[in-house]
C-alpha cells in the first residue's frame, strides 16, 4: 500500500514532468511520456485515497505502509540520480 501511494501520488505531477520530458534533447525521452500522462483528466487520486483510507492493511500496519512508501521514494530518487549522472547534458 505504501508503494501504491507513491505511484498513485506521482500522477499528480505527471503533467509537469511530461512537459519537462517532452523538452529533453534525447528523442527517446521525449516519447517516453505514456506513464506520465496515464489517467490524465480522470479523478484517480480521490478514488485511490478512499480505497487507501478504507484499507485494513493501512489501518493495521501503518508503520510498514509508511516504510514501504519511503523505500519506494528512495528507489525513484536513486533512479533519478543514476539517470542524471548518465545524461549530464540534460540536467541544464
Amino acid at each position: 500500500m505504501g508503494a501504491l501511494y507513491v505511484l498513485e501520488g506521482s500522477r499528480l505531477g505527471g503533467a509537469i514532468l511530461a512537459r519537462h520530458v517532452g523538452a529533453a534533447a534525447d528523442p527517446r525521452c521525449r516519447t517516453a511520456t505514456r506513464y506520465l500522462l496515464h489517467g490524465e483528466g480522470e479523478r484517480l487520486w480521490p478514488s485511490f485515497v478512499s480505497y487507501f483510507n478504507a484499507s485494513d492493511v493501512v489501518r493495521h500496519s501503518l508503520p510498514e505502509v509508511i516504510a514501504a512508501a519511503r523505500h519506494t521514494f528512495s528507489l525513484f530518487e536513486t533512479a533519478a540520480r543514476d539517470v542524471a549522472a548518465r545524461f549530464p547534458e540534460d540536467n541544464r
